[in-house]
């Protein structure tokens, strides 16, 4: 086998063998290594286990996402089926567990994290993995899980590999619906088989005694017994008995996982923000020493250089308590003081809403037309709001009472409602730029930029489009769209015929994959169609892929936290100044996913190859990288806009 090639990729060493398959290291004439699958000789003819490896290629090919094992592509060598993939360097969560490896805490709350953004995106995508377990995740050398095996995956729109009474799977994980009907299940039995799998790495402790347990048993245990999640933390328990429902439709749909800190005994209670954004603040209650005798100290010899008095004499503390009483009193009373003045920054009254509003609009950073961004705000502060100062959360509190209809709007424009208010509070941070950018010198039709000193003069922009700060996520837009919307997918993109991603009526490059032959050669957006054009103006558009490549290539980026946002910091090599990404996720259906765990944003490239795709950035705690998004033109991504010099 040493020397065969596929696709490019030539083998060089054998690097495994199991009862299906050998995995062998390879690599292009660049030098990227790949894995190489090669199903066994003896499985070759093989129907079933040809089927359901092949499958394996046909659903992995179609997922791009950080913590899913990416396939290159499927051939043949010597006649035997070949899946090229992604090389990974480490082990599998349950081969660790084999040697005696237990987790942190940190660790498991960032696995669970990086899992659930795999699934969630996969059952976007209509794909249920079904397999869900420690070996089939796997950790890299950098301390990133990814999903492995999708060989038994379902696709929700055709794929059907299970026959009637045949059991796909690995019993002790699967959840009772699967243990029941193996053919007719959902994406719920994933979160399942996920809590299932956590609840084994948490504890240490498999799910099931296989050794003394037959499978019956196991199998009746699964479907009529409360999951046992004694052995596992209480912080864990609790967040991991909703997933265990026997029933599927009470399952809740998966969310991050946040380790709960040790409560902080406070000495002096903290304001508390009333219904109506009034500032209370609490009693101070001050405490005296206690009047036991203060322990007897050791006496020693010679003068005290201060006093001037003999040491083995005690000196009275009394002097010492009442100072340091009122130096104690006086820094309670500072921050009280302090929390009180930045909670009265927070508050604004009716006219000072409405005068940030204006100014707001007049920078076109407003989402809404200004009627409809004015009879939100008066909602928000009452029909007689007078000089009443009110804080952001009543505001968003008595515009969520109305019916969003009355304003033109739908439910899906809450949060776009939220942002709105967010961008009048936090108006004294809209001409604040990044790094040491001189906000004043360095903005254009209202917006600003930071210059990152790159080679061909690109400017970036310091905000998404729609967002009034670096921290705010902004917008979402299908490819080539330049309105948002409350539903992402095929049926609701502007230039799919239906729901057929493969009938494109513009930014088609491949004829081979249009079911309708339509190609118009295309691979840029037009003005007309880029979001940042259109939002922010002549001069601004959607970056393409090579200015994508040249930001990757002129600065070092690192995860990071950000006034409490997660994201990217991009820093120039040249000139030090730097550039935010916020990790704003994507929208898919009606939903957010992976928001504040991963950052997803639009270039301006079409991906010539495949219908339905275009590039992107994808950034997250384990670097970034341009991908083409799946079919995810449909898909709601943020836009960092970009200008020349």
């Amino acid at each position: 086998m040493i020397g065969k090639t596929i696709n490019g990729f030539t083998l060089q060493r054998k690097l495994g063998e199991g009862g299906m398959a050998e995995v062998w290291y390879a690599e292009n004439e660049i030098g990227k290594p790949a894995a190489v699958k090669i199903l066994s000789a003896s499985l070759s003819n093989n129907e079933q286990i040809v089927e359901r490896f092949h499958n394996e290629a046909l659903v992995m090919v179609k997922l791009d996402h950080p913590n899913i094992r990416q396939v290159y592509g499927y051939g043949y060598i010597d006649n035997r089926h070949c899946i090229v993939m992604e090389y990974l360097e480490g082990d599998d969560l349950e081969a660790l567990l084999k040697k005696g490896r237990r987790f942190t805490d940190e660790e498991l709350s960032k696995w669970w994290n990086q899992i659930i953004s795999a699934l969630n995106y996969t059952h976007s995508k209509g794909i249920v993995h079904r397999d869900i377990k420690p070996s089939n995740i796997f950790l890299d050398n950098w301390g990133n899980v990814k999903l492995l095996d999708f060989g038994i995956a379902k696709l929700k729109e055709s794929m059907s590999m299970t026959r009637t009474g045949t059991m796909m799977g690995t019993l002790m994980y699967m959840s009772p619906e699967q243990v029941r009907d193996t053919k007719n299940i959902d994406y719920r039995t994933d979160i399942y088989s996920l809590a299932v799998t956590f609840a084994q790495l948490v504890s240490g402790t498999a799910p099931y005694d296989a050794t003394s347990s037959d499978d019956y048993t196991i199998r009746k245990g699964i479907v009529e017994l409360p999951f046992d999640l004694s052995a596992v933390p209480a912080a864990w328990q609790g967040f991991l008995a909703p997933y265990l429902e026997k029933d599927p439709q009470k399952r809740p749909a998966l969310r991050p996982f946040e380790a709960v800190p040790l409560p902080k005994i406070a000495e002096t209670p903290p304001p508390i923000d009333d219904d109506e954004g009034a500032v209370v603040t609490g009693s101070i209650l001050t405490t005296s020493p206690n009047n036991s005798k203060p322990a007897p100290q050791e006496p020693h010899s010679g003068l005290d250089p201060l006093s001037h008095q003999p040491k083995d004499k005690p000196k009275s503390k009394k002097g010492l308590w009442i100072g340091l009483g009122v130096a104690a009193a006086v820094i309670v009373a500072l921050v009280i003081v302090i929390a009180k003045t930045q909670k009265e920054k927070e508050l604004l009254t009716f006219s000072d809403a409405m005068s940030r509003l204006c100014l707001l609009y007049q920078h076109d950073k407003s989402p809404f037309d200004l009627d409809t961004s004015k009879a939100l705000l008066i909602a928000g502060f009452g029909d007689n709001p007078g000089d009443e100062k009110l804080s952001k959360k009543a505001v968003v509190r008595r515009i969520k009472r109305f019916d969003l209809s009355a304003f033109g709007l739908s439910n899906g424009d809450l949060p776009r409602v939220i942002d709105l208010v967010d961008r009048i509070y936090d108006y004294q941070d809209i001409a604040v730029s990044q790094g040491n950018v001189d906000s004043l010198n360095n903005s254009a039709n209202g917006h600003e930029y930071v210059d990152l000193d790159l080679p061909s003069g690109t400017l970036w922009a310091t905000c998404n489009v729609g967002a009034s700060k670096p921290e705010g996520y902004g917008d979402y837009y299908a490819w080539g769209e330049t309105k948002t919307k409350s539903v992402y997918d095929w049926e609701t993109y502007k230039y799919a015929n239906g729901d057929d991603y493969h009938k494109l009526t513009k930014y088609c490059c491949n004829s081979e994959n249009g079911d309708n032959g339509f190609t118009d050669n295309l691979t840029t957006l037009q003005a007309g169609d880029d979001p940042a054009t259109s939002n922010w103006g002549s001069g601004w558009h959607t970056p393409s892929k090579s200015q994508w490549d040249e930001l990757l290539a002129n600065t070092t980026n690192t995860w990071t936290t950000q006034n409490g946002v997660k994201g990217g910091l991009f820093t120039s090599k040249k000139n030090g100044q730097t550039l935010f990404l916020p990790a704003a996720g994507y929208r898919g259906g009606s939903e957010l996913y992976d928001a504040s765990f991963e950052s997803y944003y639009w270039s301006r490239s079409n991906f010539t190859h495949y219908s339905g795709h275009a590039w992107g950035l994808r950034s997250n705690s384990g670097g970034c990288d341009m991908f083409r998004y799946g079919y995810g033109r449909d898909s709601g991504f943020t836009v960092r806009p970009v200008r020349q010099k």
